[in-house]
């Protein structure tokens, strides 16, 4: 594989109020090293917060906040214009929403990604990327920013002097430009478990991604992304995992 040494395994959880759903999340819960919990923007409850970070110590898991814009409806997917104070303040609620839910049950805050719209205007605009960055610093200069491999949000991170795990999508299209196609556009969400496990691995062990035009190679992927309301992430995430410690790599809380 490339040169980084943590490989991680994510998932994005406490996204559903569902028995279906939360059933779903946890049959992925086994084979991931981290999650990005929703804590109260595009999804998320006291309650949901609480069952989940207590689920994450059954599996010694990271756990990382998943703050997103306010829209439950469109579930923080739709690009919301907002000065970059309400970005802060925004951030910084979610966060530390989920940092007492944590503290609560003796589990340390390890992680922050932005969710949906966020993320993806984090890449588009580097005040916005660095409005998020401000806020996890404020937060606790020691959190682990979850961002897309080689973008922009990693460069504002780095420029806050916070550490960061640069992230890729095996279930999401990719442009040539290394950026994720919108949910709105053709090919942006892959439906093939074959597709997303080989990618996956591509990623991890090749620091490559799959674009519209062919593979690009990104120099910073530690840690690929299951979405848990795609379909087929629990066998995806569990096949991944399998392949990985079958070629002896350990995952980032086993090391």
């Amino acid at each position: 594989m490339g040169s980084h040494a943590i490989i991680d395994l994510n998932c994005d959880v406490g996204e559903s109020e569902t028995s279906d759903g939360m059933r779903h999340e946890h049959a992925i819960l086994p084979f991931v090293s981290s999650i990005n919990v929703a804590c109260g923007g595009h999804a998320g409850t006291p309650e949901t917060m609480q069952h989940i970070v207590r689920a994450s110590r059954e599996h010694n898991l990271f756990v990382g906040a998943h703050p997103g814009f306010e829209d439950r409806l469109g579930f923080g997917r739709s690009p919301i214009d907002l000065p970059v104070e309400q970005i802060i303040e925004l951030v910084s609620r979610q966060c530390r929403a989920l940092q007492a839910v944590c503290a609560a049950n003796g589990v340390k805050l390890h992680h922050v990604k932005p969710h949906g719209a966020l993320y993806n205007m984090a890449e588009e605009d580097r005040s916005i990327a660095d409005s998020v960055a401000y806020a996890i610093r404020s937060l606790d200069p020691n959190l682990i920013v979850y961002a897309l491999a080689d973008g922009v949000l990693m460069s504002s991170c780095f420029a806050h002097d916070l550490a960061v795990w640069g992230e890729a999508f095996p279930d999401r299209g990719y442009n040539w430009a290394g950026k994720l196609i919108p949910r709105n556009q053709p090919d942006a969400v892959i439906a093939e478990r074959d597709t997303i496990i080989s990618r996956a691995l591509e990623m991890l062990l090749n620091q490559l991604v799959v674009t519209e035009r062919g593979p690009l190679k990104c120099e910073r992927i530690n840690t690929v992304c299951f979405h848990s309301d795609h379909p087929e992430a629990a066998y995806c995430v569990q096949s991944v995992q399998s392949s990985l410690e079958k070629l002896g790599l350990k995952l980032a809380n086993a090391i």
